[in-house]
């Protein structure tokens, strides 16, 4: 049976005023993070969803380290491919906290996706010792890393990004350890992009399942027209 038009449209504005009405609750919350780690990830995705990231930053930051995987495997995909412009989008809050903030979120994703990241936002070029200084000859920013072992020159200076590419690498050096930094860069010089992105896209399918949504060839199904 087809629901009219008009019935689905009052259940949109239905639930969209009650997702304001509980984003609106949470904000006003004593204890905010409290309040938001009760919530399962979907429910809080669609509170930020609906108040929009801007109005529902406290929340946003309030969210644990699954909501926020979540947040990212429902809105950073577009089929299999990773989309790094929305994936800035909901690193830009914990970046204006500062360094700190941002090194924990970008840590708590998936380390499949922090090195997708990081590959294609940056060129990364092994120094072979502590004089040398390799280039790919282009006019680009770029820095050593702090233990020697990198000169790091940004892919494309002009692209669409709210998370500026060196910044996060200081920060991942100074917060998440020298050790910790040197991994995920190595990992991004010598991994390829396109297994680290079919590794975290059946990650991302296996805890899209765990919350109800269906596989790509269930959902096939469910929404082919039976036959005539």
């Amino acid at each position: 049976m087809t629901l009219p038009s008009q019935s689905l449209s009052r259940f949109e504005k239905n639930l969209s005023r009650s997702l304001t009405t509980r984003g609106k609750n949470l904000l006003a919350s004593a204890n905010l993070v409290q309040a938001v780690s009760e919530l399962e990830p979907l429910e809080v995705y669609f509170i930020v969803k609906e108040l929009g990231i801007g109005t529902a930053t406290p929340i946003l930051l309030a969210a644990s380290a699954d909501q926020l995987q979540a947040f990212v495997d429902l809105d950073c995909w577009e089929s299999d491919q990773l989309n790094l412009v929305e994936l800035d989008a909901w690193l830009a809050p914990f970046a204006g906290l500062g360094p700190h903030a941002l090194t924990a979120a970008f840590l708590s994703l998936d380390e499949e996706i922090q090195v997708v990241y990081l590959k294609q936002a940056l060129v990364l070029l092994v120094k072979e010792d502590k004089d040398d200084n390799p280039s790919t000859g282009r006019e680009v920013p770029s820095m050593t890393t702090p233990d020697h072992t990198f000169v790091v020159e940004v892919v494309d200076p002009e692209a669409d990004r709210e998370i500026e590419p060196l910044e996060l690498v200081r920060a991942l050096y100074r917060f998440a350890g020298p050790s910790r930094a040197f991994s995920v860069l190595m990992q991004a010089h010598g991994e390829m992009v396109g297994s680290l992105t079919e590794q975290a896209y059946q990650f991302r399918s296996g805890r899209l399942q765990e919350m109800g949504f269906p596989t790509p060839e269930d959902a096939k199904q469910l929404f082919t027209p039976p036959p005539s």
